[in-house]
This record gives C-alpha cells, sequence and structure tokens, in this order.
C-alpha cells in the first residue's frame, strides 16, 4: 500500500475513534483519537474545530518559546513554521475535517534527523490545552 492510499485510511480509522460523552448542563468532555507517529511526523485527529485547535497551537508555541516564522492557510489546512530557541525547526499543520474535528500533525527537526521527543511533548501540550489542563 503506497503512503498516499494509507493517509485516508489512517486519517478514516482516526475519525472512527473519536468519542463524545455528555457531561452535566449540556456540556461535552473532549475525548481524542490515538496519536500516530509516522516517517518524523505525529498526527492526530482532535474533537475541536479548526479555529479553537489553531489558537491552542499558538498559545502553545508561545509557552514553549517556539519563534513562529510564518503561517500561511492554504484551502483546509493550515501551516504554521517556526523554530525552537537553538534554531531547530519545528512545523504544524492543522487540516479541517469537520466542523468539530481537526487533524494536528507535528514535525521537528532537520530532514533526515527528526525529534521524536521534542514531537511528542508540543502534540501532547496542544491535547491537553485543548483538554482544559
Amino acid at each position: 500500500m503506497t503512503d498516499s492510499n494509507r493517509r485516508p485510511t489512517a486519517v478514516l480509522f482516526l475519525l472512527a475513534g473519536l468519542i463524545f460523552m455528555g457531561g452535566g448542563g449540556g456540556g461535552c468532555t473532549l475525548m481524542v483519537a490515538k496519536a500516530v507517529y509516522d516517517s518524523g511526523e505525529i498526527r492526530q485527529v482532535v474533537a475541536a474545530g479548526h479555529d479553537r485547535s489553531l489558537a491552542a497551537c499558538r498559545r502553545v508555541l508561545a509557552g514553549l518559546n517556539i519563534r513562529i516564522e510564518r503561517q500561511a492557510a492554504p484551502g483546509l489546512t493550515t501551516e504554521i513554521h517556526g523554530r525552537w530557541p537553538d534554531g531547530t525547526p519545528v512545523s504544524l499543520r492543522l487540516t479541517r475535517l469537520s466542523r468539530r474535528t481537526t487533524e494536528v500533525a507535528v514535525r521537528s527537526g532537520r530532514l533526515g534527523v527528526r525529534d521524536r521527543a521534542a514531537v511528542r511533548l508540543v502534540q501532547g501540550r496542544i491535547v491537553a490545552a485543548l483538554n482544559g489542563s
């Protein structure tokens, strides 16, 4: 199976893993699908709209002292490119899947030398920010 064939299947699998549990007063507890690490990038579908996810990502990057160098929004995808204080590149890609779900992909490091721990840190903080922690 080629990478282009695997991606739609993975996204559908992750969407199927979203769970919404009713809370008191009409509220909703946010659950997210399992993160997938592939080719130096971690992707996760979050139960939050694009704008809310983007705001959480920007807050997390600021909290980690990651300098945002540019942000582009071609179509349903927003890309954020920045640098850690030591100059290591970091990039995020947010893809709008529906009004209430967004795929967040994080990559850090240079081509061929990816930093898995840094990627997990950023992704974990984004999920925590969306969960209100």
